[in-house]
């Protein structure tokens, strides 16, 4: 090729009916760099390659924008299309990577087609992370095979069926052929957009449910976005947040991913899909762009679920004009209901607040199973009260020992002004006294859930901390340990709340939002039916994560990275499970009929006999400390 040939390119791309910013510096560039040559001189590899680097640096510019070569068959872009093929027998290289320099494949993954059967650049779409072509023609025939549900292959050797994510839709949505007909069968549409609208969409929620663990941080999303523009904060960061959201999403099963993109939303005075609005946050350049998907995506969260509701006060009156809207239903006011669990929140918080005075003799050790604090003595009487009935598993008489209790007790020490009182009773008390009188212990900090609500919500958490899911692993084996005693089931309860208030503590604020919001999305109907069967699967993880091994320290190796037990597989428990502790038992007893290796096997063993060991009581810890005759679990002499 001569440098005349790269003369009356230039000159092309500069009479171009619609001249693009980029083309401008670009053609300047290569003006300069070849005036120093002859129109006769052929290329050398030097010419070529500041070509392919001009190239680059024009996809560069325009990639995801109106001039990308996939969503505009613009006359321009056309030009450059068809300079590129010429310059691929000499460049070495197909015209497609000479376009699209990050392009790593040469065939279709949807249908291992190579992407040269396709010619023009508006049929192919960029894929996830901009470095795979796809052609529409066979991602087609993919829905086609498989019944439209929205689904793509990432890799030759991996068939599972991946998530087809944001971007890549926006792409398909945003391409600007959409005069080009799509037939299936004997179906006319519009353009592919139009087909996918008709034949995919229609079917994203035929499986799977939404990802309730996920909500929590589509409404973070939300408060951020008011947060980011009221402190006047570059849009830049917003986007960053939108994009690790959608990281996040396509963490979750294809199913529930597609659920939510299928979700029906109010926007744009029209019902749209979820996906829709997810696409214009992708595609939002500035706050401004993104205003009606924010708010609409605050009115279908609340909607979805009246506790996710945004503490923005940009959306206050969004808010009250949507309580003015709502159907009101009536509830009864369970009063009882409502005394049982302020007694049991009074309980918890009088064993996990720590309580300063100003005198050391002022205070006395109370404790519940293997759970102690120190109280104040005009708190005492409390302890009296309540133990007896969580001893004898009487929850019907709470509420009205609650009662009792803010009467005769909260109250008269509340009220108490005394020359003692004002000397050993610290502000954080007066405070504790206040709010508990007034029945207002969660500004407490304080908390009161059902046990299987609360390993519900937290098998549905989503974080990507590591340090976090270790220690959710932990309090999860602390629920399965205190659930495998032979103890009564309010003892359970206070047992695992006041170790959840300690955990809860020691989260992150925005993390305790999260989780908080996400414990009230769960049915607890459906967690307490489910409870057994969500211990197995908790255990079943944890037990293939124990069994992780390097596989250089296998005797065979197969593969590389690490070797992984599938759990579920190996031990086999009966579809109806009686308890929790028989379930441990039943993975010991398997346990010794397997076959696996020693480290493993170890490794196992010392887990189940850690969630399965006898928890003791305070006093009996402390006889064992002192030397004395040991007690058993029961607390009889051995």
């Amino acid at each position: 090729m001569l440098v005349q040939r790269i003369l009356d390119f230039i000159r092309s791309i500069e009479e171009a009916d619609e001249p693009i910013l980029c083309d401008v510096s670009l053609c300047d560039h290569l003006s300069l760099y070849f005036s120093k040559r002859s129109p006769d001189d052929n290329l050398n590899k030097e010419d070529i390659q500041v070509l392919l680097d001009c190239y680059k640096s024009r996809w560069d510019l325009i990639i995801d924008s109106d001039n990308d070569y996939t969503l505009n068959p613009s006359s321009v872009n056309q030009r450059w299309i068809d300079f590129a093929r010429e310059l691929e027998p000499i460049a070495k290289r197909s015209y497609l990577k000479i376009l699209i320099p990050t392009v790593t494949n040469e065939i279709d993954l949807n249908d291992f087609s190579p992407l040269t059967e396709t010619v023009n650049l508006f049929n192919f779409y960029l894929g996830f992370g901009g470095s795979t072509l796809y052609r529409k023609l066979s991602f087609c025939r993919h829905l086609e095979r498989w019944q439209f549900v929205l689904s793509t292959y990432r890799n030759v050797t991996d068939r599972t069926l991946s998530v087809v994510t944001i971007d890549e839709l926006a792409r398909l949505k945003l391409c600007k052929q959409t005069t080009k007909k799509v037939a299936i069968d004997t179906e006319i549409f519009d353009n592919f957009w139009d087909l996918m609208r008709k034949k995919v969409f229609i079917h994203l929620s035929d499986n799977g449910q939404i990802p309730i663990g996920l909500l929590p941080h589509l409404l973070e999303l939300v408060e951020r976005y008011y947060f980011l523009k009221s402190n006047g904060l570059d849009f830049s960061v917003f986007k960053k947040d939108v994009k690790n959201f959608f990281r996040r999403l396509y963490d979750y099963e294809l199913a529930a991913v597609n659920s939510l993109y299928g979700a029906k939303i109010e926007y744009k005075k029209e019902e749209q899909y979820l996906l829709d609005v997810f696409i214009d946050l992708h595609t939002a350049t500035n706050f401004s762009e993104m205003e009606l998907a924010i708010q609409a995506l605050s009115k279908w969260l609340f909607h979805f679920d009246p506790e996710l509701k945004a503490s923005s006060i940009e959306l206050e009156s969004v808010y009250e004009a949507l309580s003015k809207n709502e159907r009101q239903i009536v509830v009864t006011n369970n009063s009882q209901s409502k005394d049982l669990e302020n007694c049991c929140t009074l309980l918890v918080s009088l064993l996990t607040t720590k309580f300063k005075v100003s005198t050391s003799f002022t205070k006395k050790s109370y404790s519940l199973w293997d759970k102690s604090n120190e109280i104040l003595p005009e708190l005492e009487d409390i302890f009296t009260i309540l133990l007896p009935l969580i001893t004898e598993n009487r929850p019907d008489s709470l509420a009205q020992a609650y009662r009792d209790i803010i009467k005769d007790i909260i109250a008269p020490v509340s009220a108490d002004k005394s020359w003692y009182t004002w000397a050993t009773r610290s502000e954080e008390t007066v405070k504790w006294l206040d709010l508990v009188k007034n029945r207002k212990l969660n500004e407490l900090g304080a908390y009161w859930f059902e046990p299987e609500l609360l390993f519900s919500a937290l098998l549905l958490f989503n974080t990507n901390h590591q340090s976090l899911k270790a220690r959710i692993n932990l309090f999860l084996d602390d629920i399965v340990q205190t659930y495998a005693q032979d103890q009564n089931d309010l003892m359970k309860q206070f047992r695992v709340n006041i170790l959840f208030n300690e955990f809860l503590m020691g989260l992150s604020e925005h993390h305790q939002v999260n989780l908080l919001r996400l414990i009230k999305l769960c049915d607890l109907k459906t967690a307490k039916s489910n409870f057994l069967n969500n211990c197995a699967s908790y255990i079943n993880d944890r037990l293939s994560q124990l069994s992780q091994l390097p596989t250089e320290t296998r005797t065979v190796s197969f593969f590389s990275q690490l070797y992984k037990l599938d759990s579920a597989k190996l031990f086999k428990l009966p579809e109806e499970k009686k308890d929790v502790s028989s379930m441990i038992t039943e993975y010991k007893t398997q346990l010794l009929s397997l076959n696996l290796e020693p480290k493993i096997s170890e490794k196992i063993g010392k887990y189940l006999l850690k969630i399965g060991q006898p928890i003791l009581t305070v006093a009996q810890k402390e006889m064992a400390k002192s030397g004395s005759r040991p007690m058993d679990y029961m607390g009889q002499y051995t």
